[in-house]
């Protein structure tokens, strides 16, 4: 019998509601809960729920992106010889953009604060 779960609210977690997926929609799925340094189920409840998916930087999520970006790369080079990408492929690159873009306006944001700041927040 599995674990008893409690969500962030203290509800318990005892309703179980499964689905089935086709093979690119489980790694599309698995790619974007990576990337998300979620755990599948609170990845999949937010994004049911219209939920707003925010990414915290810690090192398993910029491990995902590394990994995603170093497969992207691999992909693109495989098209020089010719083709198209697919619409999963050019979702996938836009999504890893925008997050590494986020990444980098967070870093920037705090390197240009001030020290009066950087004490406040701690």
């Amino acid at each position: 019998m599995s674990r008893k779960n409690l969500d962030a609210r203290g509800r318990w977690r005892n309703k179980f509601c499964g689905i089935r997926l086709s093979q690119d929609e489980y790694l599309e799925l698995k790619t974007l809960v990576h990337l998300s340094g979620m755990t599948s189920q609170d990845y999949i409840i937010s994004k049911l729920l219209n939920h707003e998916i925010v990414v915290t930087g810690n090192p398993r999520v910029f491990l995902a992106l590394k990994r995603e970006l170093e497969a992207m790369i691999q992909e693109l080079e495989a098209l020089k010889t010719g083709g198209e990408l697919s619409d999963e492929q050019l979702n996938r690159i836009t999504y890893i953009v925008e997050m590494y873009k986020a990444s980098i306006d967070c870093r920037t944001n705090r390197i240009h604060e001030s020290k009066e700041e950087k004490e406040n927040r701690r």
